[in-house]
């Protein structure tokens, strides 16, 4: 078989692993960067699918290996390409992380920096709709691909395949990737070193608007009217492509569980979607007035709400969204979103307990 067969075939089967990783990385990096999902979870995901993608180019290159010889050069081509491919798209991920970090450290630092500003009021009150999320989406992803199918076709300039003209791309990418890298590790050192004295300043900022209470009716007022000025100084970006700090959240128990430090850095920046209004506004309440309270989320609808116990009776106090008016007791929650929000009702399965994992539906007045 010639040696043009042979690139011939290298670029076809270059072509189809560079797109198919690209898709992944793209797709990825939209997930980081539009959405509010944790990094270590996307990363896990980003891995596993990663990994089903390399066994096949690997079986592939086992069953060549006893075909005709000229397949040897061919996988062995390939195998070389999608290791530049994947150092290009690793180098994507890593830049969608220090914006991450660099965003969330810039949100602790300086509240409601104009970055911030900015970037929340991208759609308006409403977020991006579904076909803006769609086109911004497909943007990333074919931006991705396209770099990978140019490197592939710069890897296969050279009819002998040895990417003379690209050798000192690798090694530019792996100086950058080891920048990355650095900044990655620098930035969430920061944060950590930083947070407490941080949150401590926002604590006493937001105790001059304290009004002691006496008796139990007066105390869950007074308790709503700060939460009502917590959420005035709260910048929602849900549905905007604004990093959140519920994407630092780490919890691997009993390794990792950082939920204290995300909770702090939420409430310290007072800006993402529902969960961190929730996780900060409950830390907040704990540390101030000393009430128990909970993060609880919804299963069957995107929504995550803040729940506090005053004197012997739970509230929900979810000022963002279905309690915005007044706190509800957790006992007539299910009946009023089927009066008020019968969309979050009929799609509603259940209540589930952030922190214990326990099933809280029948608690909220649920018996589906």
């Amino acid at each position: 078989m010639s040696r043009r067969t042979n690139v011939e075939d290298s670029f076809i089967l270059s072509m189809f692993y560079a797109g198919l990783i690209g898709g992944l990385t793209g797709l990825i990096i939209v997930r980081l960067v539009l959405s509010s999902h944790g990094i270590a979870d996307v990363l896990i995901d980003y891995v596993k699918y990663l990994s089903s993608i390399i066994i096949s180019l690997v079986l592939i290159k086992l069953l060549f290996r006893y075909v005709h010889g000229y397949r040897k050069i061919v996988v062995g081509n390939v195998w070389r390409i999608v290791k530049i491919v994947l150092l290009l798209d690793f180098f994507a991920i890593l830049l969608s992380i220090v914006y991450i970090l660099s965003f969330n450290l810039l949100d602790m630092c300086c509240y409601r920096n104009p970055l911030l500003l900015f970037c929340s009021n991208i759609g308006g009150n409403r977020g991006l709709s579904n076909s803006e999320t769609l086109v911004i989406a497909c943007v990333f992803i074919g931006a991705v691909v396209a770099v990978n199918l140019y490197a592939v076709k710069v890897s296969l300039r050279s009819p002998q395949l040895r990417m003379r003209r690209i050798i000192g791309l690798p090694r530019k990418i792996v100086c950058f990737i080891i920048a990355l890298i650095t900044i990655i590790v620098v930035i969430p050192s920061y944060m950590y070193l930083s947070i407490d004295s941080k949150y401590a300043e926002t604590l006493s900022d937001l105790k001059r608007y304290i009004v002691q209470c006496n008796t139990t009716n007066s105390s869950i007022s007074c308790l709503w009217n700060f939460v009502l000025h917590y959420k005035g100084e709260f910048i929602g970006t849900y549905r905007k492509p604004c990093p959140k700090p519920k994407q630092l959240l780490i919890r691997l128990p009993p390794l990792i569980d950082n939920k204290d430090f995300v909770a702090k850095l939420a409430a310290v920046s007072r800006t993402g979607a529902c969960f961190d209004f929730a996780i900060g506004v409950t830390k907040v309440i704990r540390d101030i007035y000393g009430y128990k309270t909970r993060v609880v989320v919804m299963v069957g609808w995107d929504h995550v709400i803040p729940e506090v116990e005053v004197n012997g009776t739970w509230y929900v106090i979810d000022a963002v969204y279905t309690t915005a008016k007044n706190p509800i007791k957790v006992s007539n929650y299910a009946e009023y979103l089927r009066q008020h929000y019968s969309e979050v009702y009929n799609n509603l399965k259940g209540l589930i307990d952030f922190d214990s994992g326990k099933d809280l539906s029948k608690d909220h007045g649920l018996r589906k």
